[in-house]
């Protein structure tokens, strides 16, 4: 099942997978034409606990959350992130339980695929080998990183207006250049303006350009 054109989904995967950061898009369009693609719904199980696979899952579209040991609270999955990538090349029988949250599209990528194009792609090798050793595992909580950001934009906003609400930022959001200030990945900024928008912290106004609630930002600082 293919929902959208290859290239489409290539420059999806390249904007939004941290696995496949600065791969080739050629790699990622051979990943994407092997892939066994699913439309599920809210609940459906991606990775069940005892399962033994040989296939990780990306998280195209959508949302689900990770269940793990004895943690009661489940870890919050995003669109863009990889589940199951360790069980595939360990084959023993998995420890978590991984479900979507919402309607979701999901792409099935065998070891073998991974692989071959590990083969034809060093920088693919390094994600994976980055990965899969933990050292390309987020260094910092969501809470951590969206802190970091929102102290960017108030020191990138401009005086505020005497009747407060949201002002604008002093030059537009560069993203290369704030993800390299900041130590992460562009896919960790953007992803970190999207929870602010969300959260009515700012408005974008097209283009990197955005409008921030200053005073909100201060106090989510505290």
């Amino acid at each position: 099942m293919r929902p959208e054109p290859l290239i489409s989904l290539a420059e999806r995967t390249l904007g939004g997978v941290r696995l496949f950061c600065s791969v080739e898009t050629d790699t990622v369009l051979a990943l994407g034409e092997r892939a066994r693609w699913r439309s599920v719904r809210s609940g459906y199980a991606v990775v069940r606990k005892g399962d033994v696979s040989t296939s990780f899952y990306v998280l195209v579209r959508g949302s689900a959350s990770l269940h793990h040991g004895s943690c009661r609270v489940p870890e919050p999955i995003e669109e863009g992130e990889v589940m199951g990538l360790r069980l595939a090349f360990c084959s023993r029988p998995a420890a978590i339980h991984a479900v979507t949250t919402s309607s979701a599209l999901i792409a099935e990528i065998s070891r073998g695929d991974l692989l071959a194009a590990m083969a034809d792609s060093p920088a693919l090798a390094h994600n994976v080998a980055l990965f899969l050793s933990g050292r390309g595992d987020r260094d910092q909580t969501r809470d951590q990183l969206d802190a970091r950001v929102a102290a960017a934009l108030v020191r990138a906003a401009a005086s505020p207006t005497p009747t407060g609400g949201f002002v604008p930022l002093t030059a537009p959001v560069q993203i290369p250049v704030w993800a390299t200030l900041l130590g992460v990945d562009t896919i960790d900024v953007c992803r970190s303006l999207k929870r602010l928008e969300g959260a009515g912290l700012i408005r974008s106004q097209g283009e990197r350009r955005v409008r921030v609630d200053l005073a909100g930002l201060k106090r989510r600082l505290g």
